[in-house]
């Protein structure tokens, strides 16, 4: 149960951030290249099967760069409350670097680092994706423990991506459905994106109108049958990253949406 959650709540978290950074992207490659920095934050809450409870119970954080053809995705995730420590805690955190070729987001490097509240960092995978050579090296390390970790090395191709740089390429087409093959962890992981249309939703007293994908794991490796996952984007130019929702947990749902901050 602690894996299967942990897995969901970092596949919304991802997906959220993809979000937030993807709409700082241009429509155009060809656009300006100037430096480009943005900071957002969202809220993480689960609406439990108990009436009128809805915890809060974690934070995200991101932050965005580019500086000509180069970008970075910065995501720092820290757990809050106690019904979450009982699953899991700690502070999530993930990189992705690459360059924009053409009209690809090509990544390099992504790092994902699991940390306790001290900061120590207990999980790292590391990604390294080489395209001339159509190969990505992976590599897991659980701290003070010689179990659970590896290096492997598999072929790639002109199309496969870290999510981040996927969702980043999906910003730029037209609202559609789509499917990507997904390097997680060294293994291809088939995602797709089915466009629902168009819905309103309420974020704290705020009405947004906003786009609706519906987001399938075909081979269910991380959303199993019975669970959905939604994201909405606001019905604007940018397509503001609104809201992620994640269905049909055994302890309920999970929303990650728009935050204050």
């Amino acid at each position: 149960m602690n894996q299967t959650f942990s897995r969901l709540f970092r596949t919304g978290v991802l997906l959220m951030s993809l979000f937030s950074a993807v709409r700082l992207t241009t429509a155009r490659t060809q656009e300006s290249l100037e430096a480009k920095t943005e900071r957002l934050h969202y809220d993480v809450s689960c609406s439990t099967k108990i009436p009128d409870f809805s915890p809060q119970i974690g934070d995200v954080d991101f932050e965005f760069s580019r500086t000509g053809s180069r970008y970075k995705i910065l995501t720092d995730v820290e757990t809050t409350g106690h019904i979450l420590s009982i699953l899991f805690s700690g502070r999530y955190n993930f990189t992705t670097t690459g360059h924009v070729d053409e009209n690809s987001f090509l990544p390099e490097r992504y790092l994902f680092t699991k940390k306790d509240k001290a900061g120590n960092n207990l999980v790292e995978v590391v990604q390294k994706f080489d395209f001339a050579m159509n190969k990505v090296e992976s590599s897991r390390v659980v701290m003070n423990n010689k179990r659970g970790g590896y290096d492997r090395t598999k072929d790639i191709d002109k199309n496969s991506r870290d999510i981040f740089s996927v969702l980043m390429e999906l910003r730029t087409r037209p609202l559609q459905t789509y499917t990507f093959q997904v390097i997680e962890e060294g293994e291809k992981k088939p995602f797709t994106f089915v466009y629902m249309g168009e819905e309103s939703i309420i974020i704290k007293d705020k009405r947004y109108d906003a786009y609706k994908f519906r987001v399938e794991d075909t081979c269910h490796l991380i959303i199993k049958p019975r669970q959905e996952v939604f994201l909405y984007l606001e019905k604007d130019a940018q397509r503001k990253p609104l809201r992620v929702s994640i269905t049909n947990y055994d302890i309920g749902n999970v929303v990650i949406e728009l935050g204050a901050r």
